[in-house]
């Protein structure tokens, strides 16, 4: 009898351990994990993964949005139609005539620079300086007083609210307006056949830009291009002789112009 117990010990022995050994029950509701395993490998030996982001292009990039700033330089034509009336006209022999009228015109610098901003659809707003240089224009003068003089150096400014108009914001084509106060330098007067000099003086009035033209990008933010513009003013002054001017000053002007828009 004692082998026969001693076998059935040594079993019920091996069964306890057994059980033990094995992994537990789990519980009810309980996730059960498997065992981990690895990732295949991708062909030529590294693991595909798949990227944490994507880049995106910017959508402000080649797009006529947000601050605006411009300056242009050029050249252009300018005139000015110049009235004036006063007892420093009067010439013995002629009358009472007291009248002087002449037409100045010559080709000189013109510039502009403005700064706004775009509110809507590539329609930009802010302020504006737009200037066009007479490098010493003759005029030929009419009336009792008249005669031709040439003038120094003249410039019409005009200092104005403006906008400016890009059809399609992302290309380059735009027109531009503004209303705003205009003035006119007169520089010294000196006369080519009779007559006495006519004082430098400055004029002020209202007058108005127009202008088109079209740009290319530079880069994400700058376009250059050219501007084709029109100023004009009418102005009136007393100059130190106490004669009464009255100006109507006109520029046409082609420009090269860099906005940062």
């Amino acid at each position: 009898m004692r082998p026969a117990l001693l076998l059935a010990a040594s079993a019920l022995l091996l069964g306890v351990s057994a059980a033990a050994r094995a992994d537990p029950v789990p519980p009810p509701g309980e996730r059960v994990l498997g065992p981990y395993h690895r990732r295949p490998w991708a062909p030529g030996g590294r693991e595909e993964e798949r990227p944490d982001y994507e880049r995106l292009s910017n959508p402000s990039t080649h797009r006529h949005d947000g601050i605006y700033f411009r300056f242009a330089g050029g050249v252009g034509l300018g005139l000015d139609f110049a009235e004036a009336t006063s007892d420093y006209f009067a010439r013995p022999g002629y009358g009472d005539g007291k009248s002087y009228s002449g037409t100045a015109d010559t080709f000189g610098g013109a510039t502009e620079v403005a700064f706004g901003y775009t509110v809507t659809h590539g329609l930009a707003l802010g302020a504006g300086v737009y200037t066009a240089t007479l490098n010493r224009p003759r005029a030929t003068g009419t009336g009792v007083g008249g005669g031709d003089y040439r003038f120094e150096i003249s410039q019409l400014a005009l200092f104005c609210p403006m906008l400016d108009f890009y059809p399609m914001p992302s290309r380059g084509l735009h027109v531009q307006a503004g209303v705003g106060l205009g003035t006119y330098v007169a520089g010294t007067g000196r006369p080519l056949s009779y007559g006495s000099a006519l004082h430098a003086h400055s004029a002020t009035g209202t007058g108005f830009v127009l202008g088109a033209g079209y740009e290319w990008w530079l880069s994400d933010e700058w376009g250059v291009g050219a501007l084709v513009r029109l100023v004009r003013s009418g102005t009136d002054a007393t100059d130190a002789n106490g004669v009464a001017w009255s100006h109507t000053t006109t520029s046409y002007a082609l420009l090269l112009s860099a906005t940062y828009n």
